[in-house]
């Protein structure tokens, strides 16, 4: 799995969304065997966690979750790590803001820290209410 920040190609300072890649690797050491040899491993449908939960976020018009800008489902080439094999790219949408790292965090005031520990909570709130729906439907 790797994953990128993504930037407009015309305004590079612009974050706009981040991009997941999950692709299937072959068994340790089969890495250097024949394609064939490796076409046997081969999952051809793999849908990652995340992107279940994008997809039922999105469904459920959730607002305080990242969008879901768009993903592919592929399979893997002949060339490729393992001939058949998984290949999902999913890409979303980079919020605006500053990412909470502690040091962030820490070096705000008081009164700052507890309004985010505030809309943390209410946001909380939130996807517990939205998560006990989704159960509901599932089972």
């Amino acid at each position: 799995m790797a994953k990128f920040l993504c930037y407009r190609k015309d305004y590079l300072t612009q974050k706009l969304a981040f991009m997941r890649i999950h692709r299937q690797i072959p068994t340790i050491g089969t890495e250097y065997t024949k394609p064939k040899t490796r076409a046997l491993q081969a999952i051809p449908i793999y849908i990652p966690t995340g992107l279940k939960a994008f997809q039922r976020l999105k469904s459920m018009a959730c607002n305080v979750t990242s969008a879901l800008l768009g993903y592919k489902e592929a399979q893997q080439g002949n060339d490729d790590a393992v001939p058949g094999g998984f290949s999902v790219c999913i890409v979303w949408d980079k919020v605006p803001g500053e990412s909470l790292s502690d040091e962030y965090f820490w070096s705000l005031d008081r009164d700052a820290r507890d309004d985010i520990r505030r809309e943390f909570r209410r946001v909380n709130e939130f996807v517990i209410t939205l998560l006990s729906v989704i159960l509901e439907l599932t089972y």
